[in-house]
């Protein structure tokens, strides 16, 4: 099961990596930023836009080795490095750097809402995640960790429902990108807390079995 979920992530991460290399010809008319002509000629949001799109996806890669029982338990040093990267990145960097391109978002103020609760509850888990690993309190960290992980992925699922929803419902592209704004939020949340469930009850049964 973990096999099968560690190859859905690399493929993913593949496509999302993908994504980055597009922009890293600079151009104002690549991929996304076709809907966004109104703000790419403003420095600042261009500046943010290309900061968010080269340092996020780099988010994603922490899932191979923060996630993994075995990798933690021998090399420890490496999972605190890789995670205070990650959570800093986030804190620091992405999650301030994803609310403001939120409140440029393309689909307006549903769109906006979206994506604002989405960097806000990104900052937020991630910041519990790093106050729990101070206090020593692995069962918070890790549940907080996953959560904030999960976030992380919505930018992918977001690519997915794009490439996938607009076959199965027939909505204009702003309506459908809306959607999708709410979709990948709402659906990530739930994947997170049902992993935090099973993962729960599969300690239970383990320490009953012992």
């Amino acid at each position: 099961m973990r096999i099968s979920l560690y190859i859905g992530l690399a493929v993913l991460t593949v496509i999302m990596v993908n994504t980055v290399f597009q922009y890293v010809d600079l151009e104002p008319q690549t991929g996304f930023l076709q809907y966004k002509q109104t703000e790419v000629g403003k420095p600042l949001w261009r500046i943010v836009f290309y900061l968010h799109v080269f340092t996020a996806f780099l988010c994603l890669l922490a899932g191979f080795i923060q996630f993994s029982d075995s990798l933690r338990n021998q090399y420890p040093k490496l999972h605190q490095t890789v995670g205070r990267v990650y959570a800093y990145n986030i804190i620091i960097l992405n999650a301030p750097v994803g609310l403001y391109l939120a409140l440029h978002a393309y689909g307006g103020i549903v769109s906006q809402i979206a994506f604002s609760t989405l960097a806000t509850l990104w900052f937020f888990f991630t910041l519990m995640g790093v106050y729990h690993a101070r206090n020593a309190n692995w069962r918070k960290h890790r549940a907080f960790m996953i959560r904030s992980y999960s976030l992380t992925l919505s930018a992918l699922t977001l690519r997915l429902l794009k490439l996938g929803l607009g076959n199965i419902i027939q909505l204009d592209e702003l309506k459908l990108y809306r959607l999708n704004s709410w979709l990948a939020l709402l659906i990530n949340i739930l994947i997170g807390e049902l992993i935090i469930y099973y993962s729960k009850k599969e300690s239970t049964l383990e320490s009953n079995v012992r």
